[in-house]
């Protein structure tokens, strides 16, 4: 959101070191694929479920912490500083 209005990105990749580093809270980046995104993300704290009962599982991580890095918009680098956020890993079998 700029200026009261929405502006969608190009496709995001979300990068995390590995699946078992993710209750470890370690740094994701974030980069999309026309080169208009690039941004680490710090996390702070987070949500960890992982349950499996049968055939049903479910593995949900929220994580919270903040955006830092560059967002070109129409041309122009907007500097991201610490913004709050978070970022979801989620695996639903049923």
């Amino acid at each position: 959101w700029i200026d009261g209005k929405c502006y969608p990105l190009n496709f995001s990749q979300f990068s995390y070191p590995s699946y078992n580093q993710l209750n470890d809270l370690c740094p994701w980046h974030v980069t999309a694929d026309d080169n208009t995104v690039d941004l680490q993300f710090t996390p702070y704290n987070g949500l960890f479920n992982k349950q499996s009962k049968g055939i049903i599982a479910v593995d949900f991580k929220q994580i919270f912490g903040v955006f830092s890095g560059v967002i070109i918009h129409q041309g122009t680098p907007l500097t991201i500083d610490n913004v709050t956020g978070f970022v979801e890993y989620q695996y639903i079998k049923w």
